[in-house]
């Protein structure tokens, strides 16, 4: 029942009062004086607005929970062993460290991988244990990153270079978006307190959109009237194409954060709560050299 009141709250918040012309068809149709067709259209298009805003906060509840459960483990692991009337043992450092080892592509890249260390290390008590968990660490990000470079470059990939190099040495906050998205509008609304507030840093908020998705006069109205702050972009088809093809775009809002090297560290994972909400991770990712 959460679930369904929060997504009736965000769907409210983010769609307009209907025309006078929306207004007159939706009376038609509970007249009766429009085909069923036409009604089950309407009805698909609320559906399709109602599961995409429900699933949205489904995702945002399962990472959250994850969250907890994962700070929560070494804790546990911990209590268990004295509720057997154990102290802490090389047994219980060397099984944090293989359960941190078998997590695997689970954890989407190297900055999810750095706060899940963070948050077991604190827990293991044996200098040995706690080196290779660092090393192995390590290692991964070094693997990765050679597997990343060995990648034969796409012409996406090379659109992509040239679209942030204006804002090279920055940290991005990439926002894909149109006008005809409520979610993704509401969202930009939202986000405009964090914008002004860190527009001094190197912390660029870049929105994107598709030129054939979002209407000039519509995209300059919206923008002016709400005071959008960042900086803005309209793509062509087909360069929108490229990037739906590079960041997977299932559907908008889309986001991802890029770090001061270019490299993106989060694609629509932990940055998908919007601006306000990961604010520190990008105040951490802006004091990073």
């Amino acid at each position: 029942m959460k679930a369904v009141a929060d997504v009736g709250k965000r769907m409210k918040a983010s769609m307009p009062e209907p025309t006078p012309h929306q207004m007159a068809t939706l009376d038609s149709l509970i007249a009766g004086k429009r085909d069923s067709a036409g009604l089950a259209g309407l009805d698909t298009i609320v559906i399709r607005r109602f599961r995409a805003l429900e699933q949205d906060f489904l995702k945002r509840e399962i990472a959250r929970i994850r969250s907890e459960q994962e700070r929560s483990l070494y804790r546990a692991a911990f209590d268990t062993l004295r509720s057997y009337g154990l102290d802490r043992c090389v047994a219980y450092d060397y099984t944090l460290a293989r359960w941190y080892a078998g997590q695997g592509d689970r954890l989407e890249n190297d900055s999810a991988r750095l706060e899940e260390v963070a948050r077991l290390l604190p827990y293991v008590k044996t200098p040995y244990v706690t080196g290779k968990i660092v090393q192995s660490y390590a290692s991964g990000c070094e693997t990765r990153r050679t597997q990343e470079r060995q990648k034969p470059r796409t012409k996406a990939d090379e659109y992509f270079d040239e679209l942030i190099a204006p804002y090279k040495e920055n940290v991005l906050f990439l926002d894909f978006w149109s006008t005809g998205c409520g979610p993704c509008r509401s969202g930009m609304i939202a986000a405009k307190p964090v914008v002004e507030e860190l527009k001094d840093l190197k912390i660029k908020f870049l929105y994107i959109t598709d030129e054939s998705q979002s209407p000039v006069e519509v995209y300059d109205r919206f923008l002016t009237e709400n005071g959008i702050g960042g900086e803005h972009i309209r793509v062509t088809r087909d360069q929108w194409n490229l990037l739906k093809a590079k960041f997977d775009i299932g559907g908008i809002p889309h986001y991802a954060v890029v770090d001061k090297q270019g490299r993106i560290v989060d694609n629509n994972g932990w940055c998908r709560i919007g601006p306000k909400h990961c604010k520190s991770k990008l105040l951490k990712l802006e004091k990073e050299p």
